[in-house]
């Protein structure tokens, strides 16, 4: 029989920080278990209600703010229409476990509280299906620390009918659900304010909000957006917690982790990252980029320059040449108008960062950046031969270290390059 992989986890000391910070707020909350109610046609246990009022819940807050060195809040942050008192910020640099923190905080805040029903809202599937692969990993790892295990659902649109098992179940409970599953337009929105059938008195999403959920925000500054903002309403939490590294509405501060505590930790590596500089973007001046600086047997180095070249045919290609001082680009491209003025290479120079070269017009330009009229689908070619020759410069300064150099390629949306379902 084959062996079976078994994560282990340990829980840091910064993670068990975080998740102190968040359960200190409510110091003072009695523990009661989930209120079962019966006036909704079927049982629904919901979270207990806050015991504590707004005087005492800022009390803590400001309490925990002061022990961590963070700004304290003046009053409690609520925004237009929020009926909850608490909205907290979790600030952890990208890496330190914000997953696993915040799931170690639904299982701290049942065991102290008795607070059992826990949404984590998610901006896109991608992360949920990440989130949900993370819960079931650590499933064990906190059924062994608290002897409870979560009962974890994904919310599906096409079975909305599965939420009535998270209404209906007492304990810990765990959905993961997409902001496009109640905040889109089209069919998914409408299932999820449906009745199911004519015996049924509420929507999923009325069963939802009569548990009063603690609402977990992961990635908070994606979900913005005012049909976002309007929807979450609709669940009617007790309150609501955020994790991100990167907060861009600011509510009540309660733990920070920047980048510059993760790194002095050591709890990331060293991350630097190379910007590509374009220049000129009207289009007014010739195309150039500069891909580096090569040096020659004679001593003297030449530039890698790409630019635009009329063929005999008569159109116009960009072309790759090695280009040496003296060297004039109007006569290079063929005669093109854009290098009429001033394109004759003065100077080319070696440095650690790639090279530069600079033009009787006044331009230099360093290796990595272009200028005239660059196109989406170009500054992507280029962003990625940038990447490549930075990657293997640096390989050659770490390898002697033992460092082993990783490039990172980031993007907007994960429907550009893999469509789920």
């Amino acid at each position: 029989m084959a062996n079976r992989l078994e994560l282990k986890f340990d829980r840091l000391p910064y993670q068990w920080d975080a998740t102190v910070a968040v359960c200190a707020v409510f110091a003072g909350q009695p523990r009661q278990e989930a209120v079962r109610r019966d006036d909704w046609g079927m049982p629904v246990f919901a979270n207990a209600p806050l015991a504590l009022g707004e005087e005492a819940l800022r009390a803590n807050l400001r309490a925990r703010q002061a022990r961590l060195g963070l700004p304290q809040s003046a009053k409690l942050w609520r925004g237009a229409g929020e009926k909850w008192p608490v909205n907290l910020d979790v600030e952890m640099e990208t890496g330190t476990g914000k997953t696993y923190v915040y799931t170690q905080t639904a299982f701290e805040l049942h065991k102290r509280y008795g607070w059992g029903k826990f949404v984590v809202v998610v901006p896109t599937v991608a992360i949920r299906e990440g989130v949900k692969a993370s819960l079931e990993a650590t499933a064990g790892h906190f059924f062994g620390k608290y002897g409870v295990r979560a009962r974890v659902a994904v919310y599906d649109s096409k079975q909305p009918g599965r939420l009535s098992d998270f209404a209906n179940s007492p304990g810990l409970n765990i959905l993961v659900i997409n902001i496009q599953a109640f905040n889109a337009r089209g069919e998914a929105n409408r299932r999820i304010r449906l009745r199911q059938d004519d015996a049924e008195s509420n929507s999923p999403l009325e069963l939802l909000a009569a548990c009063h959920p603690i609402l977990i925000l992961d990635e908070p500054q994606k979900m913005e957006g005012k049909a976002t903002t309007e929807a979450l309403k609709e669940f009617e939490p007790l309150f609501v917690s955020r994790y991100s590294a990167t907060h861009k509405t600011r509510h009540d501060l309660v733990y920070r982790l920047d980048a510059l505590d993760a790194y002095n930790r050591k709890l990331v590596k060293k991350i630097e990252v190379t910007g590509l500089r374009v220049r000129n973007l009207s289009g007014q001046a010739g195309y150039l980029y500069l891909a580096g600086v090569e040096p020659q047997t004679t001593g003297v180095p030449k530039a890698r320059l790409e630019f635009e070249q009329r063929t005999a045919g008569g159109t116009v290609r960009r072309v790759t040449r090695l280009v040496a001082r003296k060297e004039n680009l109007h006569d290079l491209s063929g005669g093109l108008a854009e290098y009429a003025r001033g394109s004759v290479v003065q100077e080319v120079g070696k440095d650690d960062a790639g090279g530069w070269v600079r033009f009787a017009n006044g331009l230099t330009l360093r290796a990595g950046e272009a200028v005239g009229a660059v196109e989406a689908d170009v500054l992507r070619e280029i962003q990625v031969r940038e990447t490549v020759r930075v990657h293997l410069l640096k390989e050659a300064a770490n390898l002697a270290k033992g460092i082993k150099t990783l490039s990172l390629f980031f993007i907007d949306h994960v429907a550009d390059y893999r469509v789920y379902g």
